[in-house]
Order: C-alpha cells, then structure tokens, then sequence
C-alpha cells in the first residue's frame, strides 16, 4: 500500500490539495472542501461519482442532508412570504455526526467551522433565518435542488488526493520497520491544509513531531466525515473511536468501545460478527463450495 501510494504521489498526474482560500461561511464558500464539494474538475478529486440532473442523473443524498425540521421551515418574508422554504418533502439527516466525533475538531481547524461540512444556520433566498437543532450536512447540501425538489448535480468525491497520504502514513506505520519520520510528514501534509486558511497557519497550530496509528485515524476521520470512509476504517483495524476527557480520540478495541448514535447502546460486544455481511442464502444453494459467514 505504501509503495502504490507513493506512485500515486509522485507520478506527475497534477494532483494536489485544494487550498483554503477562506474558513467558510463568512468567505463565500472559499475553502478547499467547498470547492471539493461545488467543483467537476478539481485536482484534488482523483475519483467522483459524477451526477448531472439535467441528463437525468441527479444525485439524491439531499435528501439526507438536512433535519427533518427542514421541512417546516416557511419563509416570513419576501415574494415567497408564507411559502415552503424547500419543496423537497422527504429529508432526514441519518448520517448525523455525534458530537463527540464533532468536539474532537481543535480549535482552528477549518473542517469544523461552518459551511464546510456541517453547517447549522441557514438564510433562505428571502431573506428568512433558520436554526437547525442539530449539525446538517453542508458538503450533500445543494439549494437550488433543495427548493425545487430535484437531485443535485453535486458529484460525489469518492477518492481524494488527501487519502493518498494518510494511506502512505498508515502503511508506513504498519510496517515489520515503521518508517515513522515519513508517516508523519504525510499525515502533517493533510493536517496542516486543515489548519491553514490563504496561507496563513491558525494561529497555536502545532504540526506533529511523531504520529501514531491513532493520529492517522482521527485524521482520517475528520478528513472524511461524510465520505463513508470510518466503517470501512473500523473493519479494517477493528479499533472504534473513542472520545477521552480532553476531547481528543482515541481508537480502541470495538468489542470494548462505547458506541455512538446508538439509541439502543448496542455494543459490538460478543458481536463482531456484524462487521461483515451474511452470505445470501441463495448464493450458498447456488454454490455449495460456499460456507456462511461464522456468527450467522
């Protein structure tokens, strides 16, 4: 994995990260996740989903970028007084962050800042302010689509140059001789974008002297909050995240983690089993050299 990534790296195709030319909302969307986000042919992105609503391929993940509350939400001003602020009728944020993923940002870190990722407030083309009660789902979310009840056309980023490195970073570290001093620089590559807004460092940012596996799955995970990369993270290292008195994350073994957003505490406890999918009974019968996953 190393060796492929630094192939990646380093074979001159342009690649790059995106800088933050502004933090977010009060900048005009300026950030580097923004453009990620708006952007069809950024440098950054090495693999989209590609949508395009006007050929008929709208992409309906708006649908789960906002509270259900949304819904409700009517204009008190303008021509659309009284009016529906979305026509979009089917919302529900079921990829919500848990906050204690969301207080593990540090401060400074434009990822947590508004209209990144997450947003909370949101000003309709009325001119009408809403408050949302819980952290929504900037990077899925699209007005124009939201209000006239379409897909977006927003492609979705399913492999980022920033994974590059911290997939170099962790294979490194994984190594019979980790190569440390290069698991860092990578790792503090990502980090460091993170903390930097039109070349400017925040101000008490530090970079890494030394990074550990634990560092590069925080990183991994506030790099990719809604990129669907954590469980594929957590079945890979089986090692969940688990949020320490001082905010910060520490991975630990899943069948002794606490886990998140969980309304029936359900553990992983006893229960490992769950991180990878039954055989289809129908294929077993097609096939008899197929045995059942154990646990099932």
């Amino acid at each position: 994995a190393a060796e492929t990534a630094e192939a990646v790296l380093t074979d001159g195709s342009g690649h790059v990260l995106e800088a933050n030319d502004g933090d977010g909302d009060a900048t005009g969307q300026l950030s580097a996740f923004n453009k990620v986000k708006t952007s069809k042919t950024s440098n950054e992105v090495i693999y989209a989903i590609e949508y395009d609503f006007s050929l008929g391929r709208g992409n309906n993940m708006i649908q789960c970028c906002l509270n259900t509350e949304a819904t409700t939400w009517t204009d008190n001003t303008g021509t659309n007084a009284g009016g529906k602020v979305f026509k979009t009728s089917v919302v529900h944020n079921m990829y919500n962050i848990a906050d204690e993923i969301y207080d593990s940002y540090a401060d400074g870190d434009v990822r947590a800042k508004e209209k990144n990722f997450f947003f909370k407030n949101y000003t309709s083309q009325s001119g009408s302010t809403f408050t949302s009660s819980s952290l929504d789902n900037w990077f899925w979310f699209d007005e124009t689509a939201m209000i006239n009840s379409q897909g977006t056309s927003l492609n979705f980023p399913v492999f980022r140059f920033s994974e590059v490195y911290l997939i170099a970073a962790e294979a490194y570290l994984k190594q019979a001789s980790p190569n440390t001093p290069k698991a860092t620089e990578y790792v503090n590559k990502v980090r460091e974008r993170a903390f930097t807004v039109a070349g400017t460092p925040a101000a008490g940012y530090t970079a890494f002297t030394t990074v550990t596996i634990d560092n590069v799955l925080t990183e991994r995970l506030h790099e990719f909050p809604l990129e669907f990369k954590v469980w594929d993270d957590i079945r890979r290292t089986r090692l969940y995240p688990q949020a320490q008195s001082d905010k910060s994350l520490r991975w630990v073994d899943i069948a002794t983690a606490n886990t998140y957003n969980k309304r029936e505490s359900k553990s992983f406890k006893d229960k490992q089993h769950l991180l990878i999918w039954p055989i289809p009974q129908v294929a077993i019968e097609r096939n008899p050299a197929l045995g059942q996953n154990p646990g099932y």
